[in-house]
């Protein structure tokens, strides 16, 4: 976990995925960034490992250029 945010009825948790690299013009090696809707009473500390699971039809993916909706 990168950075977690408390926002009243849920949380919003910044992190990176481990072992998956972007790649794309050696621009970052850092892993891919992910930002996750949490319930309001959970709570995460930085550097803490999270799994994260999710319904396919609650993840949206973004164009990391554009910010376009991909799905």
């Amino acid at each position: 976990m990168a950075y977690f945010e408390h926002l009243l009825e849920f949380g919003l948790a910044t992190s990176t995925v481990a072992g998956v690299e972007e790649g794309r013009r050696g621009e970052r090696s850092d892993g891919m960034g992910i930002v996750v809707q949490t319930p309001g009473q959970e709570s995460y500390e930085p550097e803490q490992r999270v799994v994260v699971n999710a319904p396919p039809e609650r993840v949206y993916l973004f164009d990391t250029d554009t910010g376009e909706r991909l799905r």
